[in-house]
């Protein structure tokens, strides 16, 4: 391949390794019949599992916080690439309160749960993407993504009512 410049490749490696996985997330999840939490936070811990592998495979001091640096970076300095990480955000969101909503509309979760509120209370675990890493280490291969998972899940579990709890 041949690049005129570094932000062409740039550009390039981030839609081969981050947006065009999550881009097929999307896909995947529009094919659901009927959105839950446990598909939806399956599909987003696929991705950032899917990512993840990818940062593991490079054999240097690439980590999940060297990659966010760098698309903080890339959000800052590049309109394009802000709008879709805005938009899928947006996306996400979106998705998580469809998700709550049919889980409401069956008896999954509780009735008093306001489903925005909660949709955007997940959409900002993404800091547990970070926390207790070392923790799950020689457990898990992907222990930030373990690390992800573990705390959707958890907030979940909370707001699921007694005759859906396992």
């Amino acid at each position: 391949y041949y690049f005129k410049t570094k932000d062409d490749l740039f550009r390039a490696v981030l839609e081969e390794n981050v947006f065009k996985i999550i881009r097929e997330a999307f896909e995947e999840v529009k094919k659901t019949e009927r959105l839950t939490m446990p598909i939806l936070i399956q599909s987003l811990t696929h991705v950032f599992c899917q990512i993840e592998d990818i940062i593991l495979s490079y054999e240097n001091n690439t980590n999940m916080s060297n990659l966010t640096e760098l698309l903080l970076t890339a959000y800052t300095r590049y309109a394009d690439i802000a709008s879709f990480f805005r938009v899928s955000n947006r996306k996400i969101f979106r998705l998580y309160i469809k998700a709550l909503q049919n889980e409401q509309h069956d008896g999954s979760i509780r009735q008093d749960i306001d489903v925005k509120v909660m949709a955007g209370f997940f959409c900002n675990i993404k800091s547990a993407y970070e926390s207790g890493t070392q923790q799950y280490r020689t457990k898990w291969r992907n222990s930030q993504v373990y690390a992800y998972e573990r705390s959707l899940n958890y907030l979940y579990e909370l707001i699921k009512t007694k005759k859906h709890e396992e």
